[in-house]
Order: C-alpha cells, then sequence, then structure tokens
C-alpha cells in the first residue's frame, strides 16, 4: 500500500511475530502466508482445512481427495450425480438408485412403465 514500517514494527496481524517473508495484506492488516491461509482461506466443506487448490462443486470448496463417491470412496473426476446424502459415481449412483426393472432386478435406465412397475424397453 506504499506505506513504510519500522522492520521491528511490521509484524502479523494474527501472531504478532516480524514479517520477513511472503505475507498477505487485508483491510485490517498484514499476516503471514500461514496466518492468513488459516484465518481467511475457503474451506474444504468435507473435512473443513484450507482449501488452497480446491474442485468447486455447487458453489462449494472441496479438495480434489476430499471429493469422493459417498458409495465406493473413490475420487470423483469424471460425471457424477448428487444426492441430499453426498455425490456419487454415475456407476455407483445407477447400482444404488436407479429403478429397477420388475422382471430382471437390473437398473432399467430406459424404461417403460406397466402399471406404475419398470421394465426394460
Amino acid at each position: 500500500n506504499g506505506e513504510a514500517y519500522h522492520k521491528g514494527c511490521f509484524v502479523c496481524k494474527e501472531c504478532k511475530e516480524h514479517i520477513n517473508s511472503k505475507f498477505y495484506s487485508k483491510e485490517d492488516g498484514f499476516y503471514h502466508e500461514s496466518c492468513w491461509i488459516e484465518k481467511h482461506a475457503e474451506r474444504c466443506v468435507a473435512c473443513g482445512h484450507p482449501a488452497l487448490e480446491k474442485v468447486l462443486v455447487n458453489g462449494e470448496a472441496y479438495h480434489k481427495g476430499c471429493f469422493v463417491c459417498k458409495e465406493c470412496k473413490e475420487h470423483i473426476n469424471s460425471k457424477f450425480y448428487s444426492k441430499e446424502d453426498g455425490f456419487y459415481h454415475e456407476s455407483c449412483w445407477i447400482e444404488k438408485h436407479a429403478e429397477r426393472c420388475v422382471a430382471c432386478g437390473h437398473p432399467a435406465l430406459e424404461k417403460v412403465l406397466v402399471n406404475g412397475e419398470a421394465y426394460h424397453k
């Protein structure tokens, strides 16, 4: 911001230690990089830790490693489905939530309804 400080007066707003390395400036003061991350960085919805490298899902931040399928617990990095209880790989969602064919019991993605019951086309 162009202001001058004595070296001894240039301290972190959070920890009050001298700043002599990378720092961040906010309206309320200056922060060591680690203090700024801890206090101001966006948090991962799943684990609560700062999410510097993140995936945004429905406007919420997740670490790539925390964005996992509710069913198989594997990382999601392709098409997924969202339910109230979590996120699912497409294949896991189909297996767990898709309507089943009355005749064979397998997921009926393309179906016809007969008397309210699903059958494969």
